[in-house]
Parts: structure tokens; sequence; C-alpha cells
């Protein structure tokens, strides 16, 4: 690679990344600090937090809205108190920023929670509490947003997703139907926008499908099989979703290598996947869970 760098720099100063984006209808950097201002949902902790940096250190005005404020702040950044789950609060905070800030033009539905039990051991308040953080919130944004984007024709959308979205474990039937739900608003809301990168809306998709990230959302969930299924480090998801932002990719971003196969799994005889699950104990990985701490909707995706 370095090699055919250098070639192609002494024929004309391009890269080999430059080809493959040119190729594939990336834009070098689609990120411009004097066009865009990115909102967060759960920016506080996690991977929320690492994507505020990034963004930041890209000279990106950001807005995070969360249920609290970090310890350490990240500088230049505008934070609401906002719970996500609540329409309202959702609709004034976009009040507050199009007049205080401007129009947003990226939106990264981040913020999760989940419980950890069965479906009988559930409340009906954390059913609810749960679909509506990790579902029904990701509504409230794109409504309140999107016309904006529409209007300026420019705009991202990420949602972060799950791999649970393809394979729901016991104990998170919760969080699992709210991120199976997420596949169906992306695919409804790309096809609304318009589904190539040069689409006439300007608004632009992106769906996330990570696999677990070592973040307090699964504090405590085992992991016996590292190797095959290693867990991520929220740094490395934020790393991968900041370059596909400035690449203005579309698609679906899923990471690491084995996410890509667990939707395969849908398509198996039911012999096949209970064996998988059985060795993979995908199944038991909750029974070690710690329970997020009580402000668990700033914990970031899974």
């Amino acid at each position: 690679m370095r090699i055919l760098d250098h070639i192609l720099s002494r024929l004309g100063g391009y890269s080999t990344a430059g080809i493959y984006n040119a190729l594939r209808g990336y834009d070098e950097d689609y990120l411009d600090p004097e066009l865009d201002i990115a909102l967060v949902t759960g920016g506080s902790n996690g991977l929320g937090a690492n994507l505020v940096k990034r963004l930041r250190a890209r000279r990106i005005p950001v807005v995070v809205l969360d249920i609290e404020t970090p310890e350490s702040p990240t500088d230049g950044v505008y934070y609401i108190k906002c719970d996500i789950s609540s329409r309202e609060q959702v609709l004034d905070a976009a009040q507050v920023i199009k007049s205080e800030i401007g129009d947003v033009t990226i939106v990264i539905n981040n913020a999760a929670i989940a419980q950890g039990k069965t479906i009988l051991d559930l409340t009906y308040e954390e059913i609810e509490s749960c679909l509506n953080v990790n579902l029904v919130s990701q509504f409230y944004t794109v409504k309140a947003f999107l016309p904006g984007m529409l209007k300026m024709r420019r705009g991202y959308f990420v949602i972060v997703a799950s791999v649970i979205a393809y394979i729901g474990p016991a104990k998170l039937s919760a969080y699992a139907a709210s991120k199976s739900g997420l596949l169906g608003l992306y695919e409804s809301l790309t096809y609304e926008v318009g589904p190539n990168a040069d689409n006439e809306s300007g608004v632009h998709t992106l769906l996330i499908t990570q696999g677990q990230m070592a973040t307090d959302l699964f504090a405590g969930v085992s992991n016996p099989h590292s190797f095959a299924a290693s867990v991520l480090d929220s740094s490395e998801v934020a790393d991968r979703i900041m370059l596909a932002l400035s690449r203005k990719e579309q698609g679906r971003v899923m990471m690491p290598a084995y996410a890509r196969l667990i939707p395969v799994m849908r398509l198996l005889p039911r012999s096949v996947v209970s064996a998988f699950r059985y060795w993979s104990d995908v199944d038991r990985g909750m029974d070690t869970f710690l329970g997020q701490k009580p402000n668990g909707d700033a914990a970031g995706a899974e």
C-alpha cells in the first residue's frame, strides 16, 4: 500500500485512499465547521463522549442532549439537560438550539438504556422507558431536525443500533426490540430522503450495528469468547463513525468482523441457531450484568 501510494504521488499527487474514495463516491472530507452543527444524544459518557471529542477536534460545533452534564465537559460543547424520551423536552431543546446556535446538520442518535431482566421481571414502566429512550426518541429527533436539513439540503442522521437488533439474547427483550425497531426506522428514513449519497434532498443516513462495547451500559456482562467476539473500545467505534461521516458514507457500519455474520443467523434452521447460541453463551451473558448506574440514559450505545 505504501509503495503504491508513493508511485501514485509521483505520478500526480494521488493516494490509494483518494482513489478508493473517488471510486466509491466518497468525499475527501464532507465535514465542514462553517456549515455543520452536530447534535449527539447521550453525549456525556461512553461512545457519545468519544464522538463529541472527535467532532470538536474537527472544529465542528456540538450540542449534547443528556440527562446530566459530564464531570469534565469538553470545551466548546453546548450541553442541554434533556430527557430524550420526552417529546416536549426534545422539541423545546430543538427550539433553543435553532435560536441560540443554528440549524443542526448532523444528528447522532446514540443514547440508550438496558435493564437485563426477563420479560416477567420487567415492570411496565421499564419496558416503556427502554423503548422510549432507545427507539421512540429517534423519531422525535428526526421530526425536530429533518425539516431544517431538507431546507438547507444538507444533513446526516447516524442511528446507533447494535448487533442485538439481529439476535435477541435472554434478559434483553425490551432492548433487543428497540434496536430491531431502529432497523426499520433507518430503512424507511433512508428511502424517504433518498438512498444515494448524491440524492437531491442532501440528507444522508448511516446505521451503526456494533458488538459489545466496554461502556457502563453493559457493565459486568460476560464475554467467554473474546477471541471470536472481541469487546470493542468505544473509541474504535467513534473513529469508524467519524471516518464514515468525513467520507459521506451511507449504509451500515458493522463491527467487529463477527457483526457481519449475525444477520445470517436468521436464515438458518432453528437447530443450528440453538447450537450457536449455546456455544456462544449469548443467553447467559446477562447473568453477570451489574446494572446501569442511575444516569443510565447517558451511558451511550451498547
